[in-house]
């Protein structure tokens, strides 16, 4: 365990490997935390040689949690910010999850020569006024408005949760949204990342490292595959029939597959 000082905050690293390639694992939003890839990805990669760096985002885990700086291009300057730190100049392999797939596009987009390629875990590229909205949806019930509203839209978000996962529990996702919640109301993540800017689709459109996206067939991100063929054309996509988005958690053994063979070998679709 460490922590580097990185774009002005301290962000939480765990590190297993000392080989090559370097592949970086970047976890979403609220509930999650770089234990979702180090309990996961990270020891697989590591023992076939891969050198895999884990971290907590800021405002998340064991990283300094300030009261603003979160906007898109933060969290994207944050991990630029980290392979400095860290003094990592080959190119890194960048997998995502979720949230996190959004900064891994936002990284290649910014310095295109720093990343070898993508890995999208249950994502999409941060573009477009769909992509703003989808984040402000979320976050709707972590704002100040009318208590009934805020409630309903709270519940509307549980049971779209419980439906995303084969082994759905209502306990754990309960203290799930309380953690979140807890992350998101101490924290600007609700104000300032909604209406932050993110990426243009010329600018995903121009990332040309290689992308793999993996999705669960009973997923919501599904219906965006088309989107993320049409600005990454050459991108490989991967379904895993029966499963929600939490692939990473109850398909773990498919995924760690398929991203091990990517990032040995990563090639266009």
């Amino acid at each position: 365990m460490a922590h580097y000082e990185a774009n002005g905050v301290r962000l939480h690293v765990q590190e297993l490997g000392e080989g090559s390639p370097v592949v970086v694992c970047i976890h979403g939003l609220g509930m999650d935390t770089l234990a979702s890839f180090y309990f996961t990805l990270a020891a697989p990669l590591s023992e076939a040689g891969a050198r895999v760096i884990t971290y907590d985002l800021r405002g998340h885990g064991r990283s300094d949690k300030p009261p603003t700086g979160y906007r898109f291009r933060d969290t994207v300057d944050d991990l630029l910010a980290l392979l400095d730190a860290m003094d990592i100049d080959e190119p890194v392999h960048l997998v995502g999850n979720s949230y996190g797939g959004c900064i891994a596009f936002g990284v290649a987009a910014a310095q295109p020569s720093r990343v070898a390629s993508i890995t999208l875990v249950e994502s999409m590229p941060a573009f477009g006024e769909n992509w703003s909205a989808g984040i402000a949806y979320l976050f709707t019930g972590e704002i100040d408005g009318d208590h009934e509203d805020v409630e309903k839209h709270r519940r509307a978000v549980r049971e779209e949760i419980l439906s995303q996962s084969n082994v759905p529990d209502g306990a754990r996702v309960d203290h799930m949204m309380k953690l979140s919640g807890q992350t998101l109301r101490r924290t600007g993540i609700a104000t300032e990342l909604p209406w932050s800017a993110p990426n243009t689709e010329d600018e995903i459109r121009g990332v040309s490292c290689p992308v793999l996206g993996i999705f669960g067939s009973r997923s919501w991100m599904v219906p965006l595959a088309p989107v993320l063929r049409d600005v990454q054309p050459h991108a490989r996509i991967e379904v895993i029939e029966g499963l929600g988005h939490f692939i990473l958690a109850e398909a773990t053994k498919d995924v760690v597959g398929l991203v091990k063979e990517w990032v040995f070998e990563p090639s266009y679709a």
